[in-house]
């Protein structure tokens, strides 16, 4: 074997040409350090790809809110009647035709609901709530809080419901 100093630890390496391997003088050889093995599991992925759209449609109802709110403030308001019901694709099953009047004192009609009621609670003359965007009062829609709320409270329903199921994936992971 060949020794000579290193200088950065002023101690002296052997060099063994056969396998020109560096061991410190006086030190053993060392193995190298065995590979960390990735402790990836169904449910630790499943947990952190549910969490993460948990997340995500909580950002989603969160905007929606906003979204909703905005609205609610810049929507005018309106005091229409349902003209008619136009039958669905059952004669059981009606949806509202609503009408009102415009500030400026023309007519609209509006036929909005995509949903039809079975039974249905409203008749023609029943005076119905609108909200509609000012610059668009074809868009008008009953003043309901569902009308409004639907959205943003569906979404964080689901939201809480992932998050809680991708967490608890997340918890069972570490358990294991």
């Amino acid at each position: 074997a060949l020794c000579k100093p290193t200088s950065f630890r002023r101690q002296s390496a052997c060099i063994f040409p056969a396998s020109a391997i560096r061991i410190p003088h006086g030190a053993a050889a060392e193995s190298p350090p065995a590979p960390v093995p990735m402790n990836f599991s169904l449910p630790k992925i499943a947990g952190w790809l549910f969490t993460a759209a948990g997340v995500i449609t909580l950002f989603c109802s969160m905007t929606a809110w906003f979204h909703a709110r905005a609205f609610l403030r810049s929507a005018s308001k309106a005091d229409g009647f349902i003209i008619r019901l136009v039958d669905g694709y059952s004669a059981s099953i009606h949806y509202p035709v609503y009408g009102f009047r415009k500030p400026d004192g023309r007519w609209q009609e509006v036929f909005t609901d995509t949903v039809g009621k079975h039974p249905t609670k409203a008749q023609s003359g029943d005076k119905v709530a609108l909200l509609y965007p000012p610059d668009h009062p074809a868009d008008a829609m009953p003043y309901t809080f569902w009308n409004v709320w639907a959205v943003p409270v569906k979404r964080c329903i689901t939201g809480v419901i992932v998050l809680l199921f991708g967490l608890g994936a997340l918890f069972v992971a570490r358990e294991q």
